[in-house]
């Protein structure tokens, strides 16, 4: 039993502080339906007041004496003596246990929502700075479109306010009160849960009271945004790391996120997007365990002793994968002279030309393709630039008769800036596409951070502990 008790007590930093906001609730009422009486209730409610300031580190809690909600109670029993007996009533463990572990990881998701709020804001603003800056988009490593390094960071950016709206849902699905469930079907004693779930600031009710005990699918559904979150930073930190390359050189990390070769004096490696890519892929084993433990049936403590450490951990790992990711970003210089020389490399414009073709000479778009990617075969082992005499030339083998494309406004209509302003539709990469969007998101981020805000934490323990002491005074 020692090494189960041991294991679960990593949870007592996650869940001390909540069971303390359980048994002031829980006190306050049943001193408010007159199940204990009115003066025993107030000197409970100032003896928990005066527990809650000892610190966690002044407590030894012990695998010998039992889990946290055992070395709690054999600590509080110090305080409270006899009045200790008392908190039990119509509660159960799981309960308290339950709701201090739905109160660190609502508070958790709040955090969770700054950092990430942060990080948005971050690529917006570097969005905005960027939305000139040309440069080559890529599929396959290959070069692909003429795009702006504006356009390429807002790609990131949108992933991430959904991922803003998924933490929004989770929190409304985890800031669901189970007090007052007596055990698991409920008590004849008169609880009144919405009493608890008011004044802990729960919003709204776990209707059945066995549900509010062991439901497990909302741990699973509420670790997919940080599932997602993590996924984003991943791909985004492994895109960077290429980018770091001299191969690349799109960008130069700040000398506080890299770390350097002690035997090669010229390497600086990008340890931090290495380990923020690691830990996106290491995490997803974590969120596996955590569904697995939710398997087990029949009310046994399976699925929580686990999950109540290991999903406020997670939470909190993912806030500071996301602060460290803003920190790279804030911090790097992108190299504009290497971005612009990619937007004129691997044949970018391709495609446009293609379509130009197609729409000034009435030709089909395969044939328009084949066109192009034959001249391109024909010249890229001489790495030159397709010209209108090697399309012309390529053309007349199809049997196409392009003689107007020799003309002086065929290079007009590739010229970087007024290209990529041409692409004008919905998400374009034209500058009035990227503020239409830049706009959008910031809208969009303002609107959830209005949400968020309204939950703070900190604010929510200054207002619970006040009215706590109001009912320790006046009962």
């Amino acid at each position: 039993m020692d090494s189960a008790y041991r294991h679960e007590l990593r949870s007592a930093e996650f869940l001390y502080e909540g069971l303390g906001i359980a048994d002031m609730a829980h006190t306050a009422m049943l001193m408010k339906k007159g199940i204990i009486r009115k003066n025993i209730g107030k000197s409970m409610l100032r003896k928990l007041i005066e527990f809650k300031n000892i610190p966690i580190t002044k407590l030894p809690f012990d695998p010998s004496i039992g889990d946290v909600y055992t070395n709690r109670e054999f600590f509080l029993r110090k305080k409270l003596g006899n009045l200790t007996n008392y908190i039990h009533t119509g509660r159960a463990r799981r309960e308290a246990t339950n709701i201090a572990f739905l109160i660190i990881c609502r508070e958790g998701i709040v955090r969770l929502s700054y950092s990430l709020a942060t990080l948005c804001k971050t690529l917006l603003r570097l969005a905005q700075q960027y939305k000139k800056t040309y440069m080559s988009d890529f599929t396959y490593l290959q070069h692909a479109h003429p795009t702006t390094l504006g356009h390429y960071l807002l790609g990131y950016l949108y992933p991430l306010t959904r991922d803003m709206n998924r933490l929004k849902d989770a929190y409304i699905n985890i800031n669901q009160s189970p007090a007052g469930s007596g055990s698991v079907n409920g008590s004849q004693l008169p609880l009144d849960r919405n009493y608890l779930r008011t004044l802990m600031e729960f919003d709204s009710l776990i209707v059945h009271t066995r549900d509010a005990m062991w439901r497990h699918d909302i741990v699973i559904e509420s670790a997919l945004p940080l599932i997602t979150i993590l996924t984003t930073i991943g791909r985004f930190s492994e895109e960077l790391i290429i980018w770091c390359t001299k191969e690349f050189g799109f960008v130069e990390l700040s000398p506080l996120h890299i770390r350097k070769s002690i035997i090669m004096p010229q390497k600086k490696n990008p340890y931090s997007l290495t380990f923020l890519r690691g830990l996106s892929r290491s995490m997803l084993g974590r969120f596996l365990s955590i569904i697995a433990v939710g398997h087990t049936v029949s009310g046994q403590p399976d699925n929580r002793i686990f999950v109540y450490y290991d999903f406020p951990e997670c939470i909190n790992e993912t806030r500071k994968a996301v602060d460290l990711f803003t920190e790279v970003i804030d911090h790097c210089k992108f190299n504009k002279k290497r971005l612009l020389s990619s937007a004129k490399e691997g044949f970018t414009l391709a495609t446009d030309i293609a379509d130009y073709i197609v729409t000034h000479y009435n030709v089909d778009n395969r044939t328009a393709y084949n066109i192009v990617a034959k001249t391109i075969d024909k010249i890229d082992k001489y790495n030159n630039k397709i010209t209108p005499e090697s399309i012309y030339v390529t053309a007349k083998e199809f049997g196409i008769n392009l003689h107007k494309i020799l003309n002086k406004k065929f290079y007009e209509n590739f010229q970087l800036d007024k290209l990529i302003e041409k692409r004008k539709g919905v998400g374009g990469a034209s500058t009035k596409s990227l503020d239409s969007m830049i706009e959008e998101c910031k809208d969009e981020i303002k609107r959830i951070m209005i949400f968020f805000n309204k939950k703070n934490p900190e604010l929510f323990r200054k207002r619970f502990y006040r009215k706590i002491r109001l009912l320790a005074e006046k009962g």
